[in-house]
């Protein structure tokens, strides 16, 4: 072989050298990134979770319109009880995410 391939097969090697190790770094930037967006909007989904977990808007509502509605006291306690408004507030919220995620084109959330 002569010199002259020599020095070529030897760019070629350290030519996938560089190409590998760029890959890896790469690789690592993106995990990290990927990392720290995950951790970031972690945190902020259970703030928001939390504080809308301690708001119970179901029953403030329903106690509303039932004391509009001139309801007997005793059925307000019995379905608060039961948890009716919470069942139709999950309810809702399942609806309004279904409807939500009608509105994405099927060319995108079809594989």
């Amino acid at each position: 072989m002569s010199g002259f391939g020599v020095i070529i097969k030897w760019l070629a090697t350290f030519w996938g050298w560089v190409e590998t190790g760029f890959t890896w770094i790469l690789d690592g930037v993106i995990l990290l990134l990927q990392f720290v967006v995950f951790t970031v909007l972690d945190g902020l989904f259970l703030v928001v979770e939390t504080a809308l977990g301690a708001i119970d808007l179901s029953a403030v509502i329903f106690n509303y319109a039932a004391s509009w509605s001139n309801l007997p006291t005793q059925l307000v306690w019995l379905i608060n009880a039961v948890g009716l408004p919470q069942c139709f507030a999950i309810l809702g919220a399942a609806y309004i995410i279904r409807l939500t995620l009608n509105l994405i084109p099927s060319v995108f959330t079809r594989v």
